[in-house]
Parts: C-alpha cells; structure tokens; sequence
C-alpha cells in the first residue's frame, strides 16, 4: 500500500472534528465558553465535509462502494455511520444551543452526549486501521495515540476559537489543555514510536515471490519499522510527529497559560501556531504510519 493522503487527510480532521466536539461537551459541564460553541459547530461540519470528500478520492470508482455498505462488518460502513451519527449530533447540539438564548446555561447532559460522541468519532476513525495484517497497525497503542492527538488537537483548536471570539473566561484554560495534551501526545507517539521500531515479523507468513517480481529478494519489514528512529525515516518521526505534532503545540501552551491569566496583544496566533503544528504532526506520523505498513504486504497473519 502506498501513502494514502485522501485517507490521511480524512483520518486527520475527523480526529480534530471528534476532539473539539468532546471538547465542546466539557466546556458545556463547565459552564464555559458559551460564545465558541457556534464557530466549532461549523469547524466540526466542515471537518467532516472535506474529510468525507477527502474519502471518496480514494476510491477509484467511488459509485461502487455502496455496494460495500451493505456489509456491516467493513471499516468504511463504520466510517459512514459513524459520521452520520456525528453529524445528527452535531445538529442536535446547535438546536438546543439556540434554545438556550442569551446567558443561560446550557443543560448538563449535552455536555455528556457531546463528549461521548466526540470519544465515539475518534474510536471509529482508529478502528477502521486496526488489521491484524498488518501488525505496526494491530495494537491497542493505535487508539490510544488517536485519543491522545484528538486531545491536543481539539484543546489547540478550541484555544484558538477561543481567542477569536474573546471568550476570556476559557482562554487560559484552554492554554492549559493545549499544555497538557501536547504532553499526553508526545507519550503517545514516542511510545508507539518504540513499539513499531520493536515489532517483530517472525510470527507471520510470507509468500513465496513477489508476484511483481519473481526473483526480488524478500523485504526486510524489521529493517523498515526500525528506520522510523535512527534510519531514513527518522526524520519525519523525531522532527515531523514528535516535535512538529506535540512539543510546539505543548510549550505554546505552557507559554500562554504561565503568561498571563488573560489573552495579551493577538490572543489567537499562538493558539493558530500551536494548531497548524499540532495538524502538521499529524500528517507527518500519518505518512510514517503507511510506510511502516505499506511493505508488510508480502506477510500474513497465521
């Protein structure tokens, strides 16, 4: 398999559409940030708009794929439902919110129902490359790496709204969140890192022959999982996923929340630094997740 961007993108916003919406759901506990609710309402919709769309670039003939959903089992019929769901739940979340008119509070179990679904979008999007094909791809470290980038990037996203629309009451919070989950993503990602580096291939299968190529010498899948630390791929790990994707966003956030108690000068560009970069990781370990995959076709689980 060949690095997917359609897939990468689309994996890509809809784990920052699910993280702002879980977001969203713990502002509502809160009682905070009541003018950011509408604008992460529209992020979130054209998240998954672009990110649908992002989907069906993928698919050679994409008019064929309805066939596919009637197969309950395949990862793109949860892809599917899973985006329906959020996107009626997003709607739900924008009529009880222009019910509550002016300052009153919103009702604590939309915080609950926005979170949970927030959570719900995240698995859904992850679970669809858990593939026991492809062991770099089947461990548990998979999720908690998509839940640990969806808190970074839907605290960055949510400091950022919250600049722009001058919720003062949740910026320094924000900043905060950002701080930590940039904390909580470098773990994550250096962890899986590791993981993927160590992962052994003796327990699989292979075919006898490259059927491209009859007298191609089997590929070294250790040599290429091992590359993402101290070999060719490494700089996109160390450089793109780590540093680019958890300790910009991190220490930007660290920065904000010691600062000041509230926004000073532009309070949205450090918030918009530490998004793009928290964005621009993503994509980054996105590209090293299918390199780490892309050779193991010649294997087989037994």
């Amino acid at each position: 398999m060949e690095i997917q961007w359609p897939l990468i993108f689309f994996t890509l916003l809809s784990t920052l559409a699910g993280g702002l919406f879980a977001g969203q759901g713990i502002l509502v506990l809160m009682g905070k940030g009541r003018p950011i609710h509408f604008p992460a309402l529209v992020v979130e919709v054209a998240a998954i708009a672009i990110g649908g769309f992002s989907a069906f670039l993928h698919l050679q003939h994409w008019e064929r794929i309805f066939n596919g959903f009637g197969q309950l089992r395949s990862g793109i019929t949860h892809e599917l439902v899973g985006l329906a769901i959020f996107a009626v739940s997003i709607v739900i979340f924008f009529l009880v919110f222009r019910r509550a008119k002016g300052k009153e509070a919103l009702p604590k179990w939309l915080g609950v129902f926005a979170l949970i679904i927030g959570l719900f979008v995240i698995y859904v999007t992850a679970a669809s490359y858990d593939m026991s094909a492809r062991p770099a791809w089947h461990t548990p470290l998979l999720y908690v790496y998509y839940y640990a980038t969806g808190f970074v990037l839907g605290a960055a996203g949510l400091w950022f709204l919250s600049g722009i629309t001058k919720a003062e009451d949740t910026y320094v919070g924000l900043a905060k969140a950002t701080a930590i989950g940039g904390l909580v993503s470098l773990v994550a990602v250096v962890v899986y890192g590791f993981v993927i580096a160590n992962t052994q291939y003796s327990d699989v299968g292979l075919y006898f022959f490259d059927p491209t190529d009859s007298t191609a010498p089997h590929p070294d899948q250790n040599a290429v999982t091992a590359s993402i630390l101290t070999g060719g791929n490494a700089l996109l790990f160390w450089a793109g996923s780590v540093f680019l994707g958890s300790v910009v966003a991190g220490v930007l956030g660290l920065f904000s929340w010691l600062r000041a108690k509230e926004p000073v000068g532009n309070p949205w560009s450090l918030a918009a630094i530490a998004l793009v970069s928290a964005l621009g990781g993503g994509v980054f370990f996105r590209v090293v997740f299918y390199i780490v995959g892309a050779t193991i076709w010649p294997f087989f689980t037994q």
